[in-house]
């Protein structure tokens, strides 16, 4: 009875921390600011063109 309880106890101590690894990448996700995208000749032509697709 004491070894399940000793992987129960692990169990959820592994599942608290799993779930806040899970929480602190999606926090550092949300929170990243993204880089203004670098523009190039080609680029251009397709907006002047209508052709960019979002």
């Amino acid at each position: 009875m004491q070894r399940s309880n000793r992987r129960a106890r692990f169990g959820r101590w592994f599942l608290l921390l799993w779930a806040l690894a899970v929480l602190a990448m999606v926090l550092a996700n949300a929170l990243k600011t993204e880089a203004q995208p670098s523009y190039d000749g080609a680029m251009f032509v397709r907006m002047e063109a209508g052709w960019q697709h979002v």
